[in-house]
């Protein structure tokens, strides 16, 4: 079986406990889960036929690679579209997601604040501040991965940016199965289809 050319890398990076997994969760559609369960590693993998044509999208949920350079180095080299994420009640989470900005040269990028449904006076970063950091043209999005607030946008514009069709955000797309034989040029049952 042999990968669709149309495939991208997108590698999350930021801080632990600032809801990378539970941004993730909520693309793949698996909901919110309250409790913390700290994420050394997740490489996920999700499969699209749009208009005739298969697109692979390959998710890597690098949470403890801080810990590693070398690996995260490698991440860096390997990735084709980069979400950084940290959290608006930790300023140190928001330190290290600017560090990461200036490992992560020419290639297209998002930067999520997480955890915006806190309350006014837990939040430690303020807008003004993130774009000061980063730029009026980042793209720059306050997100809850809790209540699900703006995460549509920001895995359409990671779509946008990596020159993938808007279908694979979370509201329009539809899992195409793993099998090996949804992956040819004819369409067998049991695959999905835009």
């Amino acid at each position: 079986m042999s990968l669709p050319q149309n495939s991208k890398r997108i590698v999350v990076l930021g801080a632990p406990r600032v809801g990378k997994t539970s941004i993730l969760r909520r693309y793949l559609r698996d909901g919110f889960v309250e409790e913390y369960n700290p994420t050394s590693e997740d490489f996920l993998r999700k499969l699209f036929r749009i208009r005739g044509e298969t697109y692979q999208i390959d998710i890597l949920d690098a949470s403890r690679e801080r810990d590693f350079p070398a690996k995260r180095r490698l991440s860096i080299l390997t990735g084709d579209i980069f979400l950084l994420v940290f959290s608006l009640d930790d300023r140190s989470s928001f330190q290290e997601v600017c560090a990461l900005r200036t490992e992560i040269l020419a290639v297209p990028l998002l930067v999520c604040a997480n955890k915006v449904d806190l309350q006014e006076s837990e939040r430690e970063i303020s807008k003004a501040e993130v774009l000061q950091a980063f730029g009026d043209d980042c793209a720059y999005f306050e997100t809850s991965a809790k209540d699900s607030t703006n995460l549509e946008k920001v895995f359409e514009t990671l779509a946008k940016r990596g020159g993938l069709p808007t279908e694979t955000g979370p509201s329009q797309h539809r899992k195409v199965s793993l099998r090996a034989d949804c992956l040819t040029d004819n369409k067998p049952n049991g695959c999905s289809a835009l």
